[in-house]
């Protein structure tokens, strides 16, 4: 039509950028001596920050360099001693940050030991409902917060590992928080082994491990503590009037 101009159409770009997630806890093992020699499962990882950025600029992300967090290595597996001692656990390593477009988005606190990591971004909070918060013993890690614009969870806590003991059964782990947390180990029993904790995914924190045993008729060792997802970019576009 003469004397009207057509306007295209805008597009708002939407980035998400997501650090590595924490490495999965290995928990300690009580004395040889006592009734205590029970393995505490591992605490899960927590979940890498998650930064949701809005651009209409798209020169803002044109030749950015983007860089990756790792994932947090989980905490080493103990085996008993034998004796009337205490067998330390092992820390997960923290996940490293996660660099886009000027955003940078922190890694999740490994789990030490039998305690849950928390998530990037979020380390003065000890709530437990927390987003991406890890698991303890064998509780589910917590789902990571709600990216609107994909409609999913991101950077989920690791799932707790459960407990080893001289029980013919063995108990089994929690399951790691959506999206992208890994599930936690299964406990020892008589007749084996605590069992890995799963590695996560997307900033996901690592599964906890199982926990051996050091009881003097039943001696187990641990599981691994899972490695932590590495970090995630993505970008979403979405037309405006």
């Amino acid at each position: 039509m003469r004397g009207k101009k057509r306007i295209g159409l805008l597009f708002l770009l939407i980035a998400v950028v997501v650090g590595g997630g924490g490495g999965g806890g290995v928990g300690e093992m009580g004395k040889t001596g006592q009734q205590s020699g029970r393995g505490n499962g591992g605490g899960g990882g927590g979940g890498g920050e998650v930064i949701v950025a809005h651009f209409l600029d798209t020169d803002k992300i044109k030749n950015k360099s983007i860089i990756i967090g790792a994932g947090g290595n989980g905490g080493m597996a103990v085996s008993p001693n034998g004796g009337n001692e205490i067998v330390s656990g092992n820390k997960g390593l923290n996940g490293g940050s996660t660099t886009a477009f000027g955003l940078v988005a922190l890694g999740g606190e490994g789990a030490s030991n039998e305690q849950p990591g928390r998530p990037g971004g979020n380390l003065d909070s000890n709530r437990t409902d927390t987003p991406g918060r890890g698991g303890v013993s064998t509780q589910r890690g917590n789902d990571g917060i709600l990216v609107d614009i994909i409609g999913i969870h991101m950077a989920g806590g690791g799932g707790g590992g459960a407990d080893g003991n001289a029980t013919p059964n063995k108990e089994r782990g929690a399951s790691g928080g959506a999206t992208g947390g890994g599930d936690g180990g299964d406990g020892a029993s008589q007749s084996a082994n605590g069992t890995d904790g799963g590695n996560g995914s997307k900033g996901g924190g690592g599964g906890g491990a199982g926990g051996g045993c050091n009881y003097t008729s039943n001696q187990k060792r641990s599981g691994t503590g899972g490695q932590g997802g590495n970090g995630y970019v993505a970008i979403y576009a979405r037309g405006i009037s």
